[in-house]
């Protein structure tokens, strides 16, 4: 074997070796794709080759997989608490592997045996999805507010408008003689737990038997239909 790399997954924690080999044209790994086996000389491998070919092999999903470039020992990864592509870049000095770019462009110095340390850490894979694009802790708590004051601005008059007009909405009185009055009164919703209670509230939209109303006044129902929808 000529060179062996260290591949980590923070999330879960899971090693990969890619370990490179020599023939007598130059080296090459081993990739797994599906069934079979794969041989790619060092010169036509690329980043997305190894990185769906080490996901497959930790048998992660591949899709918003990204690799970084490292050289560190495991335990400082540990001692310093990485677990976001923002700490790999601050707290290790790591760089962002591009998927069309070519593996060797990479490690071209541990490939001529410098700066190599066969028991470190030489690749982090981690989820885009476990690193925080954005965090509330890193704006002004009073921007924040005024940002949020600017959203909810244009809704202000709406929930006024809500909070006098949900008291006048109509007593509501089903027709009991509606052929789908015990369907839906005896219908349930176990999914959430919050409404135990029969969903009487979807007999507001059934017409009567004669057909000309529904259960309750639809008139007012229409007037109310902004206030109805907040209140589902």
């Amino acid at each position: 074997m000529a060179r062996s790399f260290n591949c980590l997954f923070l999330n879960p924690e899971i090693l990969i070796p890619v370990s490179f080999f020599n023939d007598n044209t130059e080296k090459f790994t081993i990739l797994q794709q599906y069934d079979h086996k794969l041989k790619v000389y060092l010169s036509e491998l690329t980043v997305v080759l190894l990185k769906n070919d080490i996901c497959s092999k930790a048998n992660v999903n591949s899709n918003n997989m990204k690799l970084w470039k490292v050289n560190v020992k495991k335990r400082e990864i540990k001692d310093k608490n990485v677990s976001t592509e923002e700490d790999i870049v601050q707290k290790l000095g790591g760089k962002e592997m591009e998927l069309e770019e070519l593996f060797e462009e990479y490690f071209k110095d541990e490939l001529n045996n410098q700066n190599y340390i066969v028991s470190n850490i030489h690749i982090i894979a981690i989820s885009a999805t476990d690193s925080l694009e954005w965090s509330i802790d890193l704006s002004d708590t009073s921007t924040v507010v005024s940002n949020v004051d600017a959203i909810l601005s244009d809704f202000r008059e709406l929930f006024k408008r809500c909070c006098c007009e949900k008291l006048k909405l109509p007593i509501f009185k089903p027709d009991k003689a509606h052929p789908y009055y015990n369907a839906i009164r005896d219908l349930q919703i176990p999914s959430n737990p919050k409404y135990k209670q029969r969903p009487l509230l979807l007999m507001n939209d059934l017409p009567t038997i004669n057909g000309n109303d529904g259960l309750t006044d639809t008139t007012v129902l229409e007037d109310l239909s902004q206030i109805k929808e907040i209140m589902i």
